[in-house]
């Protein structure tokens, strides 16, 4: 049987809402590509009850064929030793903005699952520029951004590197600008702004995934088949 991921960084394989005394385990599939960086790893498992015990054999697929490809190349994935679910990719291949590359697993008597993502473009943030001091007691200036071509929406994250300060949110597609308020910062030091491109799989993940993949549970098992891009600034903060 063939499916279609519909969505592309969390996807819900399976059919309509079921009562929980008809759980059926489904395949969960996770890979988020991010331009400038190499093709990722995929991972695969089965969803499970969340008040059920583990099966001995855990919940990692290794007998499946994994291949992601684009227009020019075909790579295919192995199963890494020891790390259950885990397939590497036998090839390297570097992940371009607007590129669309496109998944295929099958599984021997099982699934055979399909899904596609399209990198969104390179953008770049305006402002804070890299290497500028924000005080958090005067004026805190606006994150600036321009729009990235076929992005669904963006991801802000503020992260301190002296403390475990951290901040993030989720912004529309139509959105270019957010404030940095007082309270998103913690002690003076160095900080790193992120803003990140994401594509439309990437959006529904975020939008509608309550937990991680293969998490437990029916309603807890989020697939994707994503893809980002990412542009940080690093500022210091007195």
């Amino acid at each position: 049987m063939k499916k279609w991921l519909a969505w592309a960084f969390i996807l819900f394989l399976g059919c309509g809402n079921k009562s929980p005394y008809q759980f059926e385990s489904q395949i969960v599939v996770f890979s988020l590509f991010i331009a400038g960086y190499s093709n990722p790893l995929v991972k695969l498992e089965r969803s499970w009850e969340i008040d059920k015990e583990l099966p001995e054999e855990g919940l990692g697929i290794n007998n499946a064929e994994v291949v992601v490809s684009t227009p020019e190349d075909t790579i295919e994935y192995a199963p890494i030793e020891d790390k259950s679910g885990l397939f590497s990719p036998l090839d390297s291949l570097m992940v371009f903005p607007l590129e669309t590359y496109h998944l295929k697993v099958i599984i021997p008597g099982e699934e055979e699952i399909y899904s596609e993502t399209t990198v969104p473009d390179t953008f770049s943030i305006i402002q804070p520029e890299e290497g500028d001091t924000l005080d958090k007691r005067g004026y805190l200036p606006m994150i600036i951004w321009t729009r990235s071509q076929n992005a669904a929406s963006y991801f802000i994250d503020i992260s301190s590197r002296v403390d475990t300060t951290h901040f993030s949110a989720n912004m529309n597609a139509i959105d270019t600008i957010f404030p940095i308020l007082p309270f998103f910062l913690g002690n003076t030091g160095e900080y790193v702004i992120k803003v990140v491109a994401i594509d439309k799989n990437y959006h529904n993940y975020l939008k509608e995934g309550d937990g991680p993949p293969g998490a437990g549970g029916e309603e807890d098992a989020p697939s994707v088949f994503g893809s980002c891009v990412v542009e940080s600034v690093q500022v210091y903060v007195k």
